[in-house]
């Protein structure tokens, strides 16, 4: 694929086969597969997330007449198979699973003059939210469903595992005083980045998923990126690649590269502007 998308506030998700670009606040988004444009989706009204699963399903939050937003899931073949309108939820992040089988979205809820953050969960097959879940938190960074029942919801104050079938938090954790750089979700952990440095250097905290297990690192200089495959945690600091747990160098950044990424099979990806390139 060789195409220019010249958008003013751009996003993209990616996953193995698939990529889902829009520009928030249009109307339109397109998904591609490794070489043309599969579909393209127009709405009414701006466009305030989307994502798209392994599988293809897409899941967008746009803005609608009469209501605080709107949910459209499509399956694989971009067909709409599901529709939800918010009356006092603004939606500002969205995840969706399988073909769609589940998907979620998270927003600040509005009740007389109080504001709750809370992540909603769906069933492909039930037209109202089988979860209202509340989280702490005043905007939330990014959600996503790493199984059938499990989602990670991330916040300006912490991060949270959420059971998606009893309705619950399994494992939480507060960010405190610390500002967070970077971060990243897998399948089996989370790894978040501090800009702050402490007396040991600056903390890089990994979750482990299954048991909710952290465990802190710190490193010499603050974390500019993070990226996940399984277990293993790469970093990137001091413009210079590392996997977790091992000082050997992978590599030095190249000019313009600003974040990390992994490919399918696990391989280290580094990012600019203008290219992506394998690292090791």
């Amino acid at each position: 694929m060789n195409e220019q998308l010249v958008m003013d506030t751009p996003s993209i998700a990616v996953t193995a086969r698939h990529i889902l670009i829009f520009d928030r606040g249009a109307k339109t988004l397109a998904v591609y597969d490794s070489f043309k444009q599969k579909e393209k989706i127009s709405f009414d009204q701006p466009i305030i997330d989307a994502a798209i699963s392994e599988s293809g399903a897409v899941i967008v939050a746009h803005k609608t007449e009469g209501y605080k937003s709107q949910l459209t899931v499509y399956d694989n073949a971009y067909r709409e198979r599901y529709k939800w309108y918010a009356s006092d939820t603004y939606v500002t992040a969205t995840a969706v699973y399988g073909i769609p089988t589940r998907f979620a979205c998270a927003g600040i809820r509005l009740g007389g003059e109080e504001m709750t953050c809370e992540v909603l969960c769906f069933d492909a097959k039930k037209q109202e939210p089988i979860a209202r879940i509340p989280i702490a938190g005043s905007f939330v960074y990014d959600l996503r469903i790493v199984d059938g029942s499990t989602a990670v919801c991330v916040t300006d104050q912490g991060y949270f595992i959420l059971d998606m079938n009893k309705e619950s938090v399994k494992f939480s954790g507060s960010f405190g005083q610390n500002t967070l750089s970077c971060y990243d979700i897998s399948n089996s952990c989370l790894v978040f980045g501090f800009s702050g440095r402490t007396d040991n250097g600056y903390e890089l905290l990994t979750v482990d998923l299954s048991g909710g297990k952290k465990t802190e690192h710190y490193l010499p200089a603050a974390a500019q990126s993070t990226a996940t495959f399984g277990q293993t945690v790469y970093v990137m600091y001091g413009d210079c690649y590392y996997r977790l747990g091992h000082e050997t160098m992978l590599g030095e950044s190249q000019r313009g590269e600003y974040r990390i990424d992994t490919a399918k099979d696990g391989s280290l990806l580094a990012m600019s502007t203008k290219q992506v390139r394998y690292v090791k």
